[in-house]
């Protein structure tokens, strides 16, 4: 990541909006008539309207036509961008390095190219928020709030704009993310991605409430109707946000971690189900949501004592991530429990080959956390 830290001077890039903010627009409509050109607008205008439907199993086709409009102008900037942000947003936190790099090269030229445009800044920001450090393994929120704020620069009333914004505050700020996502409701109601983060930040709130109540049973009465309060919210967002996008599993299994999270074990557990049976294409951005599925639909059947259909659920989330340490670990404590001898050694064995492929970035990640822990200077994501 190194080279790519330097590819970009985020302060030579405000001059160069300051600069050129003017040129470039006349430039680019004196192109406006090469029939190949438009060609390339028709099949960026149909990924982006799939894109903003925010629904993850359109993005591949998203991506696709994005491409295409590519091989028509293979210089278009928009397209450019609009290619990295749907990459970044169906690959979330997931996304693998050469994957990141690609979309940020691509995010990069299209800023070059079109500097008074807001899509490449946001692009990049939505890549930075996504991505971790190889050298720290830390979210890079810092470098994705320094460019998002460009993009607000020329574009200060676009609700995706500002939906990147209060993401990236999410993780640090729930409250401050819920000021700016409203906003960002408030410019664009059906932009459907906005009110999964409304749910997220809301529940942020109220399990940072749940834990100061458990640190202080005196104040728990008190905190508690509050805390209720920001859950029902949470859950209000996600009903909304799974009326516009039915088919991503992300809302019925975050509805299910609130539920749970407030202690109501049945329509939790019917969220779960829903999680794990709908949308089954081994898409990216659904696989890892159906696995968190199957693994609190293990963890409830083990709540009933159901050891049998614990590991049922265990192994179906193997068998997305099949090198998963956490799931490798419960499987061999689940089958201790059941006295199943050899399956116990053969899931110790892979647990054990598991860690062992991951071992050089579990030491850097440790490392790193000693860090903070002796110099307690940043704020951990």
């Amino acid at each position: 990541m190194g080279h790519l830290k330097k590819a970009i001077s985020l302060t030579g890039v405000v001059a160069v909006v300051l600069t050129l903010l003017g040129g470039n627009c006349e430039e680019r409509d004196r192109v406006s008539t090469d029939p190949l050109k438009d060609k390339a607008r028709e099949k960026y205008a149909e990924g982006r309207r799939l894109f903003l439907t925010c629904d993850p199993n359109n993005y591949e086709k998203s991506v696709r036509l994005f491409e295409d409009a590519l091989a028509y102008w293979e210089d278009y900037p928009e397209a450019m961008a609009a290619w990295s942000e749907v990459v970044s947003m169906w690959y979330g936190f997931n996304m693998p390095e050469e994957l990141f790099e690609n979309g940020y090269m691509k995010a990069q030229r299209a800023v070059r190219l079109a500097p008074e445009l807001d899509m490449g800044y946001r692009a990049m920001a939505d890549l930075f928020r996504h991505h971790r450090d190889p050298d720290t393994n830390k979210v890079q929120s810092d470098y994705a709030m320094e460019v998002i704020d460009m993009a607000l620069k020329i574009n200060p009333d676009s609700a995706e704009n500002l939906y990147v914004k209060g993401s990236i505050q999410l993780a640090g700020d729930p409250e401050a993310a819920v000021q700016i996502l409203n906003r960002a409701r408030m410019l664009n109601p059906n932009l459907g991605k906005v009110y999964f983060n409304l749910g997220a930040a809301h529940q942020m709130m109220a399990n940072n409430l749940k834990a100061e109540a458990d640190k202080n049973p005196d104040k728990a009465s008190e905190l508690q109707p509050r805390i209720s309060s920001l859950y029902e919210t949470a859950i209000e967002h996600l009903k909304t946000y799974q009326k516009l996008v039915p088919g991503d599993l992300a809302g019925y299994c975050s509805r299910g971690m609130i539920y749970l999270q407030e202690g109501k074990i049945e329509p939790a557990e019917l969220m779960f189900k829903e999680t794990v049976s709908r949308n089954l294409k081994p898409d990216p951005s659904q696989e890892v949501w159906r696995k968190a599925g199957y693994g609190q639909l293990a963890r409830i059947a083990e709540s009933r004592n159901d050891l049998d259909g614990a590991r049922l659920y265990q192994e179906k989330a193997l068998a997305i991530t099949p090198r998963d340490v956490k799931t490798l670990e419960e499987l061999v404590r689940i089958t201790t429990l059941l006295k199943d001898e050899e399956a116990a050694a053969e899931y110790a064995k892979r647990l054990k080959e598991s860690i062992e492929t991951i071992r050089p970035e579990i030491i850097k990640g440790a490392a790193v956390d000693e860090e903070e822990k002796a110099g307690d200077t940043e704020k951990p994501e």
